[in-house]
């Protein structure tokens, strides 16, 4: 089932985006312009500026776009190089004040892979800081955070907010946020081995501490996984990610499927690596034959999943509630948790 135009397009920008070793791909000046028209026409894809610019100059195609979007991406690359170079400096600060305090934290998301997967000069943009914590630290670096940064007031009645995450924002800068977790995701959906995550961490290598590390691969594939289920929406940038995670080439596929068997999430897996494969040239060959058979992902099965994810909902409008319940049903593996999360929400958010 071919996905809607809109959505395609943004996928364009998404596999421009991508770095792609193969000499067959080929982007010529239409489907550059096509990629700049839906660039400047959604204000989200801003964060994928400086990896437009990189490549485009990369492959000497910066000429194709227009004189004026050439100093938009240059100028917004440059912005948000500044910007990570000051949520780069805010977790150096951070480092003694661990040390000193033995505790350990796991980067997530936008500030695990820069500097990793993506480099200084061409980072990906990200809105805030997140960072995982062991549950039994929580005390600890509440207390020490504190002297950086103060908490925000939560303003809601949903019955899972602040269940594992809560927000700080930095007092020396307005704009700069913290996410911390105790836990990676939804613990009752998810089945997660904490203690194994952290035995199989590494030192994230711009901080060079033992006391701030990043998952490995195949965890971090589970964890973007999981929250493209949450998002209801595995057409997201998290897909340029898990591209490039690939493309690093030191993905363990039996280890791989291990981790999104135990996790929960092995249909979300075969799911998203089709979209990866189709839409971003994504080499998923490593992973090839351990997942869900790809029969279960066509014909009525596959209409039917592609129907319930591209719809087009209003954010916390009765139908992304009725999308979101039916993605955890379509792509949980453990319909007993989905059961217990339901549970949970109907008696929290009625009693």
């Amino acid at each position: 089932m071919a996905v809607p135009l809109n959505v395609q397009q943004m996928l364009d920008v998404f596999k421009y985006a991508c770095t792609h070793n193969s000499t067959s791909i080929r982007w010529d000046k239409t489907a550059i312009q096509g990629i700049e028209k839906t660039l400047l026409r959604d204000p989200k894809l801003e964060r994928l500026y400086a990896l437009i610019y990189q490549n485009a100059s990369a492959r000497k195609q910066l000429d194709y776009f227009d004189v004026t979007t050439q100093a938009l991406l240059k100028k917004t690359t440059y912005a948000t190089v500044a910007d990570i170079a000051v949520k780069r400096s805010f977790i150096q600060q951070l480092v003694p004040l661990l040390e000193d305090n033995g505790i350990s934290i796991i980067l997530l998301k936008g500030m695990a892979f820069n500097d990793d997967l993506y480099p200084a000069f061409a980072p990906r943009g990200t809105s805030d800081i997140d960072i995982l914590i062991k549950p039994d630290d929580n005390e600890k670096f509440t207390l020490m955070l504190a002297e950086l940064a103060r908490p925000v007031a939560v303003d809601s009645d949903q019955p899972f907010d602040g269940l594992y995450e809560k927000s700080w924002v930095v007092k020396a800068s307005a704009n700069q946020f913290i996410d911390v977790h105790t836990h990676l995701t939804n613990p009752l959906l998810f089945e997660i081995d904490s203690t194994a995550l952290w035995q199989t961490s590494a030192v994230h290598c711009a901080y060079q501490s033992e006391n701030v590390r990043v998952m490995n691969d195949e965890n971090t594939c589970a964890y973007l996984l999981t929250h493209m289920i949450n998002d209801t929406n595995f057409y997201h940038y998290n897909l340029i990610d898990l591209h490039e995670i690939v493309a690093k080439g030191q993905l363990s596929a039996l280890k791989l499927k291990s981790v999104v068997k135990e996790w929960g999430v092995s249909k979300a897996y075969c799911y998203v690596q089709q979209i990866g494969k189709k839409h971003l040239l994504t080499d998923t060959n490593l992973q090839a034959g351990f997942f869900h058979s790809n029969r279960q992902m066509t014909g009525l099965r596959w209409f039917f999943i592609n129907r319930v994810m591209l719809i087009d909902t209003q954010e916390k409008s009765v139908l992304q509630r009725v999308q979101q319940l039916l993605t955890y049903f379509l792509f949980v593996d453990s319909t007993q948790n989905v059961v217990k999360v339901i549970k949970k929400y109907l008696i929290t958010r009625f009693s």
